[in-house]
Parts: structure tokens; sequence; C-alpha cells
């Protein structure tokens, strides 16, 4: 009985993630207000260029300092504890180049990217990169720019998704409960005809 119960109990969590919905407001920049849903510094700009899905709008990770570093940043919410993400989106550096590493993505303070260009990247270049969440339904995203004098990078179409395991893995774990609930009920009726 207390296999059935703990059955269902893991049943009800892998069905309640799915519950779970997490975006990354504005992620294309197309947002009648631009940069709408991201903190930026204040050099930090929208463009109207042709961003990555060939829409207008783009994030122009700037800094006219060049002691400071240039970012958007923004607070996903609506995420499943204890869960696997991936992070996609896009980037190009149209000034000069700024040296590997010069554009960095992280989670929770932690750099989770880090570009290893060793050149102009003049198209838009995807990155990914895979975070857990831990005890915690939220995720603080922040990608930056060391800019320095006169480089530029821009971002686009910024997304999320959940990393759910493949259909074969949950069937297995579904059949492994109903087995572990069974084995004790064919225990009992054994030792009964004895």
């Amino acid at each position: 009985m207390k296999y059935g119960i703990a059955l269902a109990s893991a049943l009800c969590a892998i069905a309640g993630s799915a519950a779970h919905a997490q975006t990354i407001v504005n992620g294309n920049f197309s947002s009648p207000a631009y940069l709408s849903g991201w903190a930026h510094n204040p050099d930090t700009a929208w463009i109207a260029d042709a961003g990555s899905d060939g829409a207008p709008g783009e994030a122009w990770l700037n800094n006219t300092d060049p002691t400071a570093q240039a970012y958007i940043s923004q607070t996903i919410t609506g995420l499943g504890f204890d869960s696997a993400y991936v992070i996609t989106g896009y980037y190009g550096n149209y000034g000069g180049f700024a040296g590997n590493h010069a554009l960095t993505a992280e989670i929770n303070g932690v750099t989770d990217f880090v570009n290893n260009d060793t050149g102009y990247v003049g198209y838009w270049k995807p990155f990914s990169f895979l975070f857990t969440t831990g005890n915690t339904t939220t995720a603080d995203l922040q990608i930056n720019a060391q800019v320095g004098s006169d480089t530029n990078y821009f971002v686009d179409g910024i997304g999320i998704r959940k990393i759910t395991p493949e259909p074969g893995s949950a069937g297995l774990l579904i059949g492994l409960g109903i087995a572990a609930t069974i084995a004790p009920l064919r225990k009992r009726k054994t030792s009964k005809g004895l």
C-alpha cells in the first residue's frame, strides 16, 4: 500500500512539473517598449536592425565607460524545483574585436557561457548553456559584454526551455514504480498459501 502511495506521489510530481510555465520576457526585443523586461546599464540600447529572426529589434550591449561592463539582466520565474533548463540565444559584434571571453552569460552570478571567438563575428552566432534550479523557482539571467573602447555586442532571440526526460526514461520510471508496487503484493499471496 505504501508503495502505491509513493508511486501516485511520484506521478503527481511528474505531472505537476509540466504545469510550471517559464518564459523570458521580450527575448526577441520586439516589444513596443524595446528593452522592456530587462534591466541594463545606461548605454545599452534597443536598435531597429534586423534581429536573428529577421524582424526589427535587438539589444545593443554598449558602454561608453571603458572601465564598466555593459549588460542586460532579467529574473526568470515559474521554474520547477531541481529542474534542468537550457538558455539559448544569438550574438554578434559589429565593431572592433574585443577578444574571446568578451561576451559572457551567467545564472545567479555563476558564469555559464563565454564566447571563444578569435575574430570579428559579423553574423548571428547561436549560443546556449544548461543550468539547474536546485531548491528555487527563479533564476537571475545576466548577459555581459566587456566592450572596452569601441566594440559593440548585439544579442537577440534569448529563450529558455525545460529539459525533460525522454519518453523511454519516463516509461522506465513508471514501470519500476509499478513493479515496486506489485512485488510486495505477490510476496504476501505466496506466504498466505503456505
